[in-house]
């Protein structure tokens, strides 16, 4: 993933550096908030995993996406192959450190729905753990998972970000930061709001 400078995001990032390994830290938000970005910058400084779940991938085809980047980030031998998803479950929280992150995890759902519920099995069993972030776009389907008394996570996340709409402050210094001030940066404010992801338009 690419190096993306964030604005008006110091606060979550802080309260992120600050959790003590292993974590279950929860990020959602409405779309085109950035959450990808916020996750990436982290995992940019920490390291780790990144799965971005596609609900237009096959479930076996997303297990298998899944398990060649566990492989190779263990150094695995290229005859490992995980045939469950227990199975990679089981292999990623061997990893014992570390961080793992789930992007748009809300369509696990749709696509594999015994997931939160192996990943609740899991952190509530092993004792050594790698650390994992979950993301979702879908602010209902996100609570359902995690929220909602009786969901697979509810009560097991150390951290949970609603991401909202960047302060003007913000926008303000991007917007500078790209050589648009005066008039015409208050025009594009009215405009798009606090929505970083017309900013990042107007950045390319």
């Amino acid at each position: 993933m690419a190096v993306i400078k964030l604005y008006g995001r110091d606060k979550e990032l802080s309260l992120l550096r600050r959790l003590r390994e292993p974590f279950l830290a929860v990020i959602y938000g409405r779309r085109r908030i950035r959450k990808t970005a916020l996750l990436t910058a982290f995992l940019e400084e920490r390291g780790g995993l990144y799965f971005f779940v596609n609900p237009k991938k096959p479930p076996q085809a997303l297990l298998h996406e899944y398990g060649e980047a566990l492989r190779k980030h263990a150094g695995l031998p290229r005859y490992v192959k995980f045939d469950t998803w227990e199975d990679f479950f089981d292999a990623l929280f061997a990893l014992k450190g570390g961080v793992v992150a789930f992007d748009e995890f809300q369509w696990f759902a749709e696509v594999a729905p015994e997931v939160p519920y192996i990943l609740e099995k899991m952190w509530d069993t092993r004792r050594e753990k790698p650390s994992v972030i979950i993301t979702g776009s879908v602010v209902g389907m996100m609570k359902r998972l995690v929220a909602e008394s009786g969901a697979p996570l509810f009560g097991r996340a150390d951290l949970v970000i609603e991401l909202k709409e960047l302060e003007p402050g913000a926008v303000f210094k991007w917007l500078e930061d790209l050589g648009i001030r005066g008039e015409e940066a208050f025009k594009l404010y009215l405009l798009f709001g606090g929505v970083p992801y017309y900013y990042r338009l107007v950045e390319t």
